[in-house]
């Protein structure tokens, strides 16, 4: 049998990463390769999957290494913290791992798979890149990317690193146009391929429910957390919109309304409990804390529609027959949207605003509509076969 190293998002705190690691696997299983399966982030060997649980945010170690981890960032700056933590990531765990090396050296092919993992917002990804591709070199080992998203790229140093370590690269799938114009001025563009998210693939379905008018109104709103902003003045308006939104949607005249926020990722739940703060008194409002991906599923099958945050909690919808609305809050939103014909279903923090009349007609209107069930069911079959291209693993 065929062995495979992949690196992928393992032990993420998101479920979109979990969910997405594990249709890359199948698709190698289903090759009849071997795995052995590596967390991109650590360099760690990943043996078991266990149950995946948010666990509790609020926790006393949970808060301490969040200040520590904030004040080493502020003292050092961003970019020499995470080179920082890069570095002892493998001078302590790599360079002596002799099981790490000896995986590498026994494999057949070394696969980066999923996620946005081609970018630096965390400035030490292509040096961990660098130094996964330096190991599958040094052994004379192909290697690929699968299904990757690319982006942002800001630093030259990171474009610089990231051409000269791709220049052997066998083959690049990418999930969306914006990744696909970018890797396109690092590498040899016959190398890459467009494709989609290969969740778009995965088989299993939530429960389909027909909705009626004035039946009940359940909305979910994943909520994105501060991370996910470029400053802390975009975090608030966004969480301001969405409060707007909730005070109109509570305005309803169905009577069976409810507004249920949630979120793909643990860190969200901090942004989650602040916009709670602010609409404490809100009748309609819920929270659920979503632990897996069976509370996922279980949430989206009493839904009537989703106003997405996280991109895969659309790309979930999506291939779930959910009707959504999303965020744009980075360009692979604008991707995604693309591919899933939404394009007029994104909207930007200021437009939320600015047209929130006009999305609560949307969301109400839609959420009953069995016709748009029909063209997001006959848009999944389309994904399915955009997926397949995006397999090019031999």
């Amino acid at each position: 049998m065929k062995k495979a190293i992949i690196i992928s998002f393992y032990e993420s705190s998101n479920l979109g990463d979990l969910e997405l690691s594990s249709s890359i696997d199948k698709i190698l299983k289903d090759k009849d390769y071997n795995l052995t399966r590596y967390n991109f982030t650590t360099g760690i060997r990943f043996e078991n999957k266990e149950k995946f649980n948010l666990g509790n945010t609020n926790g006393f170690v949970f808060n301490v290494l969040k200040i520590i981890k904030f004040l080493m960032k502020f003292i050092l700056g961003r970019v020499k913290y995470d080179i920082m933590v890069w570095k002892h990531i493998t001078s302590k765990i790599w360079d002596k791992n002799t099981i790490f090396n000896e995986d590498f050296k026994q494999t057949d092919i070394v696969v980066f798979a999923g996620g946005n993992m081609i970018m630096d917002t965390s400035p030490a990804w292509p040096y961990l890149i660098k130094k996964y591709i330096d190991k599958a070199n040094y052994f004379n080992k192909p290697f690929y990317f699968l299904y990757v998203g690319v982006g942002p790229l800001k630093y030259k140093n990171s474009k610089k690193v990231l051409g000269k370590s791709l220049r052997k690269v066998k083959g690049i799938s990418v999930r969306d146009e914006m990744s696909k114009k970018i890797i396109n001025g690092l590498v040899d563009p016959c190398k890459v391929i467009l494709t989609a998210d290969p969740v778009f693939s995965n088989p299993i379905k939530f429960k389909n429910k027909t909705f009626k008018k004035n039946e009940y109104l359940n909305i979910g709103i994943c909520v994105l957390g501060e991370m996910c902003f470029v400053s802390k003045n975009e975090f608030l308006a966004y969480i301001k919109n969405l409060e707007l939104l909730v005070e109109r949607l509570s305005k309803s005249e169905n009577n069976s309304l409810k507004i249920i926020l949630f979120s793909t990722e643990l860190l969200d739940y901090k942004a989650i409990e602040y916009l709670q703060s602010k609409i404490i008194n809100n009748k309609y409002v819920t929270i659920n804390k979503v632990r897996d991906l069976n509370d996922l599923y279980e949430l989206y099958d009493g839904l009537n529609f989703l106003v997405g945050g996280r991109m895969h909690s659309m790309i979930l919808a999506q291939k779930r027959l959910l009707p959504f609305m999303g965020i744009i809050w980075q360009d692979k939103i604008k991707g995604f949207s693309i591919l899933t014909n939404s394009v007029n279903k994104m909207y930007t923090i200021k437009s939320l605003k600015e047209e929130l009349n006009y999305i609560v007609n949307l969301i109400e209107q839609q959420s009953v509509d069995e016709k748009i069930l029909l063209e997001m069911d006959k848009t999944n079959m389309e994904l399915q076969r955009i997926v397949t291209i995006g397999d090019i693993i031999i």
